[in-house]
């Protein structure tokens, strides 16, 4: 008799949230990718499922987390219950990367600015690992703490060297873009969006305008990584004339 007992309430929940996610899921395709409806509820499974999702999702609106693009979700809910985000942030654990495995590019423009997160032994670090690229009376003309991404905006705004204030403002955490101004750390702690077309909108344009502002940055990087010591003297020799010329201006 008991082979044939009914299931326990807690089976009975289970049986129902898994369904409802599953409707989730449905409702999700339907309002975002109706025309791929088939091809993705006709996979296997839910892992499956999901990742067809994020893959055609990302094609017409932004990439989706990692483990949801390559199939290591394992419940309906991680894809529908918010809207997951990838956070594009540079955070502390990046900053203390560049020095073991940073590229050189990212790596010498870092160390124009002062250090984000206030530990002053981070940068000494970075600054002895900058020594293997670029001659030490190079690195000595940037001011010991670093410049302020603001002032190099100042000296640098409208010029062929823009980029590297942006990238100030990428590690500062400060671009005025959602994403880009948001780490791991940071969003771990955030509440997610729910998913509503009218958030999905929004963030299909962060992702596009975070593309756009890395473009520069990324660029001059490559700059960088090609000839460290020239470039870098090229920059740093730019940036003095540019005071030069501003504290001459200040004094008419």
């Amino acid at each position: 008799m008991r082979r044939y007992r009914p299931p326990s309430l807690s089976t009975l929940i289970g049986m129902v949230q898994d369904n409802q996610d599953y409707a989730d899921l449905v409702h999700l395709v339907q309002e975002f990718l109706p025309e791929r409806e088939t091809e993705i509820l006709s996979q296997p499974g839910p892992e499956q499922q999901i990742a067809s999702f994020a893959g055609y999702f990302e094609d017409r609106y932004f990439p989706l987390p990692h483990f949801l693009r390559f199939g290591e979700a394992e419940e309906y809910s991680d894809l529908t219950q918010n809207i997951p985000l990838i956070a594009m942030g540079f955070g502390y654990q990046d900053y203390d990367d560049l020095v073991q495995n940073g590229n050189t590019g990212a790596m010498l423009m870092t160390y124009f600015f002062r250090q984000p997160y206030g530990d002053q032994g981070a940068r000494i670090a970075l600054g002895e690992a900058c020594q293997e690229q670029v001659p030490v009376e190079l690195l000595q003309r940037i001011p010991e703490q670093g410049f302020t991404p603001e002032e190099l905006h100042k000296l640098l705004d409208g010029t062929p060297y823009q980029a590297l204030a942006t990238w100030g403002d990428l590690i500062h955490l400060n671009t005025g873009n959602e994403l880009l101004d948001t780490d791991e750390e940071m969003m771990s702690n955030s509440v997610l969006p729910e998913w509503a077309s009218e958030n999905v909108v929004y963030f299909t344009r962060q992702w596009a305008e975070a593309q756009e502002k890395q473009q520069g940055p990324f660029a001059m990087a490559d700059e960088f990584e090609k000839k460290p010591a020239a470039f870098f003297q090229e920059v740093t020799y730019f940036i003095a004339q540019q005071k030069e010329k501003l504290n001459n201006a200040n004094l008419k």
